[in-house]
């Protein structure tokens, strides 16, 4: 008899030459606009540059201003470029619409699968054992002996004792111990499968590297925007001095402004642009 590590590592090899034989059909068969979710997500960018921009330039201003409301605007508007900040680093990274790419992908690479390829089949079978599962489930805590004992363990211990209840009268099933094992077994090779079939997929590979490589530039900007602030360990959020707020917003408007020179685009919208939101 084979080990259940030779048997998994056959089970993934099937499974990968399986969806091998179909790649390139199935890539074709994939086909998205590309140019279309290129000129999007840099239109996000751009806007998301733009508003960090303009939330620097607030956070100068109320860094300026005097009087008994100074100080409870300049938070706000530091809030708000705490906000803008985030949201363009994620926009200008792509990192959500790269993960959206990566997560449309698997779905499409699992969709591919024929039915008598080894991740359907396993996909069954992890179906039925829940099945099983359930239906001793709703047999044994369904009685009215349980639900009584349940509410005096509820009473005298708390929901903790109720879950080591379930669990015990569960396990004191003759054939629900032997399911839960199966099924914790068959769940690993589903996800080993699932992973062999990515892995092996070179649409796949080509966004789950650029995701690894945006995560990278969303740190770095992230750490760029205290590069000249007098206290780089403090949160934006957290800044309450007006002259540590001037050279956090004076930093944020330079990064904005060279991510916008990157694209071409100004600082502020055009009136065209702002008529079509």
């Amino acid at each position: 008899m084979f080990h259940l590590s030779t048997k998994i590592a056959v089970v993934v090899c099937i499974a990968v030459a399986c969806c091998s034989s179909n790649a390139e059909a199935a890539r074709r068969g994939r086909s998205r606009n590309n140019a279309a979710a290129q000129k999007a997500a840099r239109d996000r960018a751009i806007k998301s540059a733009q508003a960090q921009y303009t939330a620097a330039e607030n956070v100068l201003s109320a860094a300026n201003a005097n009087g008994n409301a100074a100080a409870s605007r300049l938070q706000a508007v530091i809030a708000a470029m705490a906000t803008a900040s985030q949201d363009m680093r994620e926009q200008t990274t792509q990192i959500r619409s790269l993960h959206k790419d990566l997560a449309d992908t698997e779905e499409d690479i699992l969709r591919e699968q024929s039915a008598e390829s080894p991740y359907v089949l396993l996909s069954e079978q992890i179906s039925e054992v829940k099945r099983e599962m359930a239906a001793i489930e709703k047999q044994l805590l369904n009685t009215s002996e349980f639900i009584a004992h349940k509410a005096q363990v509820q009473a005298a211990d708390g929901p903790v004792a109720v879950a080591k209840l379930r669990e015990e009268t569960l396990d004191g099933d003759p054939k629900y111990p032997s399911l839960k094992i199966k099924l914790e077994s068959l769940t690993g090779n589903l996800s080993k499968i699932r992973h062999a079939l990515f892995e092996h997929d070179p649409e796949w590979k080509s966004i789950h590297e650029a995701v690894i490589e945006a995560q990278k530039e969303e740190r770095k900007a992230s750490a760029e925007v205290y590069a000249h602030a007098p206290d780089r360990a403090d949160p934006l959020r957290d800044i309450k001095d007006a002259k540590q707020a001037v050279a956090a917003a004076s930093n944020v408007m330079a990064q904005a402004a060279r991510v916008l020179k990157g694209y071409g685009a100004p600082t502020k919208p055009t009136t065209s642009s702002k008529s079509k939101k």
